[in-house]
């Protein structure tokens, strides 16, 4: 479950605990785990295994390789689950996201359900 809030700045703060719980089900490579980190700070924990930092890079290509990151952790999805994003109006860098985690869903056992207010 994730959950937007008007007040939060930290991007991709909607999906935290989605990410959260999809690392404690599919098989999260170090390189993945590194690159959730900013997302998912507790992820050595969760995993319970160091997790090397990323190189960085240009923000560009940063966001490029965090959104491939998500995208193949979510394509390792064997058992059906279901995402619930609550809130999304207020999710400004998550929608984008959201779109690709979306073109994902003929291929994977996922069910997305996002709520919204059309103000």
């Amino acid at each position: 479950r994730g959950q937007s809030f008007n007040e939060r700045t930290v991007p991709y703060a909607t999906w935290r605990e989605a990410l959260r719980t999809m690392c404690l089900l599919v098989d999260v490579t170090d390189e993945e785990a590194g690159i959730l980190m900013p997302i998912v700070p507790e992820i050595q924990d969760l995993l319970g295994r160091p997790v090397k930092t990323p190189q960085e890079i240009d923000p560009a290509s940063a966001k490029a390789r965090l959104f491939a990151a998500i995208e193949a952790v979510f394509a390792k999805l064997t058992q059906p689950c279901l995402l619930i994003l609550e809130d999304i109006h207020w999710a400004s860098e998550s929608l984008e996201l959201l779109r690709r985690i979306v073109n994902l869903l003929p291929q994977i056992p996922l069910l997305l359900v996002a709520s919204f207010r059309d103000d």
